[in-house]
């Protein structure tokens, strides 16, 4: 036999659990323009403005010496969306790209590092690059 305080807590659990699962999701940003920022080759901190819901391209500086590569080290996820895996130019005296979604109104910042790109699961870099985006 199954005891009343039993039920009494079960039920009012499974409703509770079943109500949360009918939840509507937030709806999905669009893109309305797109913005290339260019990451400056001689100064490791870049600044710059965006639009909010613009799509945001980072072009980053060329990647040397040869064998290394950019990565992403932090960027906040509130305020970007990343669109695209950092993708490599098909001339090595061009830099790589990134593009993000701007999702947020704010302030964030995204850090790149360079490392090589043997795969290692740990290496320490030999240069970084910041880049803070001012989203309005």
């Amino acid at each position: 036999m199954i005891r009343p305080t039993v039920l009494v807590a079960f039920v009012p659990a499974l409703w509770f659990a079943l109500a949360g699962c009918g939840t509507p999701r937030p709806p999905e940003i669009k893109a309305v323009g797109s913005v290339t920022v260019t990451v400056d080759a001689s100064n490791r901190r870049t600044l710059a403005r965006v639009p909010f819901a613009s799509d945001v391209t980072l072009a980053l500086p060329p990647a040397k010496p040869a064998g290394y590569v950019w990565q992403i080290s932090a960027h906040d996820t509130r305020f970007l969306k990343q669109r695209t895996e950092i993708t490599a130019a098909a001339d090595p005296e061009s830099g790589s790209t990134v593009s993000f979604l701007a999702v947020r109104t704010g302030v964030t910042r995204i850090r790149f590092v360079l490392v090589e790109s043997a795969g290692r699961a740990e290496t320490d870099p030999v240069d970084f690059r910041e880049v803070e985006l001012a989203i309005q």
